[in-house]
């Protein structure tokens, strides 16, 4: 479980701190998928960053099964924690499932590692990858270089390597981008899916808000000086919403609780 206590988020710079966000208190829930919303600014990806340990904290607390981010190995906090940010570096020569099999670095049973592997854990490093390929509807690219992907499938390719390393928590920066709609859709459903049914942590950064409100179980709306988390109830969430963007609904709105399957929204029904 991640959870994050008086958090400070932002940037130091020359022995000064550079605050983006302070006060920031949640719990990340386990075998539920949470939506981060917020303004552009406010410190969306700032936060991810940081709850990564990729960015130190000016403040407050992180801790990953009560332990203090910063007393976690870099090697032991790969197997905990995965993140696909906005901005990958990798090189460009690398085909698509070499990408997802770099996923698996932080284990020792990954099959390149050592040539004394017997056959059986080839296998399962395999199956884990491939089944990474399948989730993200790649495994038709599995050979080809990222460097002759469109934006849309690179995306899909990192995603594919944050689940390959299977860990009980994810963070996801704006995966949605570069996705054309039915693409996003299938990407929530999976999020969600694999929240269910793997019992991960799922923590997703998005300025989809109507997708959000349809498939994220959890709702975190970020200020500068606070998370606040939306009501369940699936009127009392789109109120909630509409007062944070200051946003209407349009009377047509189609929302579901997440105990409820959720409806496929075939309009951009939340306006300004």
């Amino acid at each position: 479980m991640l959870a994050i206590s008086h958090l400070a988020t932002g940037y130091r710079q020359r022995l000064k701190n550079h605050l983006v966000g302070t006060g920031l208190t949640a719990t990340l829930p386990q075998g539920r998928l949470t939506a981060l919303l917020g303004t552009n600014g406010v410190g969306k990806s700032t936060l991810l960053r940081t709850l990564a340990g990729l960015q130190p904290a000016l403040g407050g607390t992180v801790n990953i099964d009560g332990q203090d981010l910063s007393d976690i190995s870099v090697r032991e906090l790969a197997r905990r924690l995965s993140i696909v940010l906005t901005h990958r570096g990798v090189h460009e020569t690398l085909t698509v499932k070499e990408v997802v099999e770099l996923g698996r670095l932080p284990y020792e049973g990954a099959w390149w590692q050592t040539l004394r592997q017997d056959g059986a854990e080839r296998k399962s490093e395999q199956t884990i990858v491939d089944e990474a390929l399948r989730r993200c509807d790649i495994t038709h690219l599995a050979a080809r270089p990222i460097n002759q992907l469109s934006d849309g499938e690179r995306q899909r390719v990192f995603i594919a390597k944050a689940l390959a390393q299977q860990t009980p928590i994810i963070l996801l920066d704006e995966p949605s981008a570069f996705l054309d709609y039915p693409s996003k859709l299938r990407l929530f459903q999976t999020l969600r899916d694999l929240a269910h049914e793997g019992q991960k942590a799922i923590l997703v950064s998005t300025h989809e808000v109507d997708m959000a409100v349809d498939y994220a179980d959890e709702l975190w709306l970020l200020k500068p000086t606070a998370i606040e988390i939306a009501p369940h109830d699936a009127t009392e969430r789109v109120a909630a919403i509409n007062h944070f963007f200051r946003l209407t609904a349009r009377p047509d709105r189609t929302v579901s609780t997440p105990s409820t399957p959720h409806p496929i929204p075939t309009s951009q029904s939340l306006t300004t």
